[in-house]
């Protein structure tokens, strides 16, 4: 048995006959003394402190005090448990002592000023294991205070777009900081002059530390560009987190809307003696295959993108246009001149059969026939090309084509004078690779053009998304 006592100041233990700490000459009070016995095997362990306070990217430390308290001459080696490697470290890690004799070590804590140490309170424990018997084991608890810090990342990707009534934008928002924020986000003109009108959706985010999320932001001039050049509507998008806030600037390029289709009159050559109906001229078969081949290398250009085609038939199959080819498609077979007309057996161009997309009350036939997707992970977004044709009367102004999922939508305005073909985007974060998406394709969604035939202008395909941004688009019915 041996008698020892604890220092009160540093925590070494002092054996019996000394009035004074080994370690820091501290005056003992042998009235706490305790008497233990002496094994073969004894450890004890002390620290100068139990709690430390540190911030990200800092260092703070605690003296460990040990003593052999064995018969024996015993290597002491030291570990900590309940924290992840790398932040925390004992220097020196093992340590040999003659019996009764002790020594000091340092705890020094290291937090990384990034998200993967959360800020708060880390409780730690400090073990020391004899050598000579593994079951001889001290041990010391200290809590580390990790203080908290910001880190907020924003981006916005295009930050350009160009349209008619509206542009489509993305913010990605990055918490790479260590506890949880609330991030709060909303737009508006730069410039004041009231110009155009933004909304982000959704306009909240709650992040925990290390994670990210994104919102849609759609930019909306207030008035329409009835002509002349294209003009720059420059707005920003603000971020803010408690006090702190981070600004966006972008741009949206507004595009004069298409002039209608002047209308024609007929020529006199003298005073008319009777006034006759006019009728309208039956239009004239064009080529579809050259208009389908550019949209094709439009899509087919789109870089790094993942490509996905459905037959022109059998879409118009499942959007629900009939067995009727559209006006404007022709059998390639048959022959087609250059100018689109078909050519008869003299070199001349011969008319259309009657009933061939002129006699539709002079009222236009819009429908869908064909659809191309890619995954454009750059932009962020999910990249349609929609052919539409026009089977009925000539229509000089723009129609919308839109592609709608859920809370997923995009569309595009196009002038269908027989084919014609609208590219736009579909904003979509990672969060749905791997998924499936149930597209309506829908052209004049809003029925705001009066038709022949109001029944074929939407119908619903199914695309499933690769699981890697770089891997092919599967599209089917």
């Amino acid at each position: 048995m041996v008698t020892t006592i604890c220092c009160p100041k540093c925590g070494a233990l002092n054996e019996e006959g000394v009035n004074f700490c080994i370690e820091c000459d501290t005056f003992l009070p042998w009235t706490d003394a305790a008497v233990r016995p002496r094994h073969e095997a004894g450890i004890e362990l002390g620290l100068s402190t139990t709690h430390l306070d540190v911030a990200p990217g800092g260092e703070a430390s605690v003296e460990v005090h040990i003593r052999n308290t064995g018969r024996n001459v015993d290597r002491v080696d030291l570990d900590i448990e309940g924290v992840a490697d790398g932040w925390t470290v004992v220097e020196p890690g093992t340590v040999s002592l003659l019996p009764g004799l002790g020594s000091v070590a340092r705890l020094i804590v290291r937090p990384p000023r990034d998200a993967t140490v959360p800020a708060g309170r880390h409780l730690l424990e400090l073990r020391g294991r004899s050598s000579i018997d593994a079951t001889v084991v001290a041990e010391q608890r200290v809590s580390v205070d990790v203080a908290p810090f910001d880190d907020l990342r924003v981006r916005m990707t295009p930050p350009t777009s160009r349209g008619t009534t509206r542009g489509l934008h993305r913010v990605v928002v990055e918490n790479a900081g260590n506890h949880p924020v609330t991030v709060s986000l909303h737009g508006r003109d730069r410039d004041g002059a009231g110009e155009v009108a933004v909304d982000v959706q959704p306009s909240v985010l709650e992040l925990e530390g290390g994670a990210h999320a994104a919102s849609i932001v759609t930019v909306s001039p207030v008035r329409p560009l009835g002509d002349g050049s294209a003009r720059p509507l420059p707005f920003v998008v603000v971020a803010q987190t408690g006090p702190t806030e981070t600004a966006l600037d972008g741009v949206m390029i507004q595009e004069p809307e298409p002039a209608p289709a002047p209308l024609r009159e007929p020529p006199t050559t003298g005073p008319p003696t009777t006034v006759a109906a006019v009728q309208p001229a039956p239009r004239r078969r064009r080529r579809w295959w050259p208009r389908l081949l550019a949209a094709l290398a439009l899509v087919g250009g789109l870089g790094g993108a993942a490509l996905a085609v459905v037959p022109v038939d059998e879409l118009r199959d499942r959007l629900g246009a009939g067995d009727d080819a559209p006006a404007d498609v022709v059998d390639v077979a048959d022959g087609v001149a250059d100018d689109g007309g078909a050519v008869d057996a003299d070199g001349g161009e011969t008319p259309p059969p009657p009933g061939d997309g002129a006699d539709a009350g002079a009222l236009p036939d819009l429908t869908v026939t064909a659809v191309q997707c890619a995954l454009v992970p750059d932009d962020g977004e999910l990249r349609f090309a929609v052919q539409v044709a026009n089977q009925g009367a000539v229509r000089g102004d723009p129609v919308t084509v839109r592609a709608t999922a859920g809370d997923l939508t995009g569309s595009a305005d196009v002038t269908v004078d027989g084919l014609a073909t609208a590219v736009f985007g579909v904003p979509v974060d990672g969060g749905v690779l791997g998924s499936e998406l149930s597209f309506t394709i829908a052209i004049d969604p809003d029925e705001a053009v009066e038709e022949a035939d109001e029944g074929n202008n939407a119908g619903i395909i199914t695309i499933t998304l690769p699981a890697a941004a770089n891997q092919p688009v599967s599209l089917c019915g």
